[in-house]
């Protein structure tokens, strides 16, 4: 969408989308989208893509990699033979948004394992679609990646919930008395309101957190809200077991559930920090951390147990994030403010842009996203 804001023609292709039942060709957001319905075998839907991008006479195609998407396990056997056709005749670029596996100290031996058959057949697809133009999020992936012959370039990811001007005040009390939550516009001051957006891993370590959250409640004389909107999906049972055992005295707990694209956003413009679920050391993969902190949002990271040989997590940080292993942790949240809004969008277009060859200064192909 931020291509298409600037004038660069652009299209969309959903390979397997499990909302449709049929091929549906629309044009909700000014440029045309096609959808193609999941199939038990996803790559029957090449054919009809193929025909698409013909049509379109585009001369770039962005290729956004999850390998978990095209296959089972993430063992992605025979992509790039079944994906051939998508790419004929055109420059092909490719966002690594998951690569393998199993790479970290702490992995498993299965992941390892797994993780290892993940790399070979990703090192076989792009051996064989030839990228000109790699790109992934963080410096973790840019390792990995060349080692296996890539150059990949960094590119920050965009938040998915664009920022609105207003906030959540004309309904989010309401919603927290239903929770059991005292709370009016009058007494707002009296808390303090921590976001949790989206997956919570089951794995997501609560203490010490908690255990800091609580102290400082005590130090600032705040009550502290815990609230949950978006799916949380596998962590449901964690944030359950979580909000009964932590429930009472300064710390209550509230899940909205799934909510709009408006809604979360005016909850981002209405609470005081964001809780990442993610490492630091992925944190730049996150979409939702990228929402936090596009809202101008204190982020709280917890995690610190995914380390990759030879990086720093600290590398290119962003100033917003608030690390709970550091020693001056509450004293942080206690001077902590909202940022100004960050629109990262026309900066990171801009340098997809220049990457592809595609600036103001070039006659401009047309690339299909």
């Amino acid at each position: 969408m931020a291509c298409a804001g600037a004038g660069v023609p652009v299209a969309l292709i959903a390979l397997n989308d499990s909302s449709v039942h049929g091929a549906a060709l629309r044009e909700d957001y000014g440029f045309p989208v096609l959808r193609l319905p999941a199939r038990s075998v996803w790559a029957e839907n090449v054919p009809a893509a193929a025909d698409f991008i013909k049509a379109t006479r585009f001369s770039w195609v962005s290729f956004q990699f999850v390998c978990y998407t095209y296959g089972n396990r993430g063992l992605v056997w025979g992509l790039a033979e079944k994906l051939g056709p998508l790419f004929e005749g055109r420059n092909l670029h490719v966002m690594f948004h998951e690569i393998w596996i199993g790479v970290t100290p702490e992995a498993s031996l299965k992941n390892r394992l797994v993780g290892q058959l993940q790399r070979l057949l990703i090192r076989d697809f792009a051996r064989k679609v030839h990228p000109k133009i790699v790109h992934t999020s963080n410096l973790p992936y840019m390792s990995l990646l060349g080692s296996i012959g890539l150059r990949p370039k960094r590119l920050p990811l965009l938040g998915n919930i664009p920022v609105q001007q207003t906030d959540a005040s004309e309904w989010l009390y309401h919603r927290l008395r239903d929770a059991n939550i005292e709370i009016t516009g009058q007494t707002r001051s009296e808390f303090l309101i921590f976001g949790f957006f989206g997956i919570l891993h089951p794995d997501w370590p609560p203490e010490p957190l908690l255990g800091q959250l609580e102290e400082f409640a005590q130090r600032s004389g705040k009550k502290l809200i815990m609230l949950s909107f978006g799916k949380l999906s596998t962590g449901e049972a964690l944030w359950d077991r979580l909000s009964a055992q932590y429930s009472g005295g300064s710390m209550k707990w509230c899940k909205l559930g799934l909510i709009s694209a408006l809604e979360v956003s005016q909850l981002m413009n209405s609470v005081d920090f964001g809780v990442a679920a993610t490492p630091l050391s992925l944190l730049e993969k996150s979409g939702t951390a990228a929402c936090f902190l596009e809202h101008g949002l204190p982020l709280i990271v917890n995690r610190n147990d995914c380390c990759f040989s030879g990086i720093n997590s600290e590398d290119g940080m962003s100033s917003q994030c608030v690390l709970n292993w550091k020693n001056n942790f509450i004293e942080k949240l206690m001077s902590s403010r909202r940022y100004p809004v960050v629109a990262r969008g026309p900066a990171v277009r801009d340098q997809f842009l220049r990457d592809l060859g595609l600036d103001e200064s070039t006659s401009r192909p047309l690339p299909l996203l």
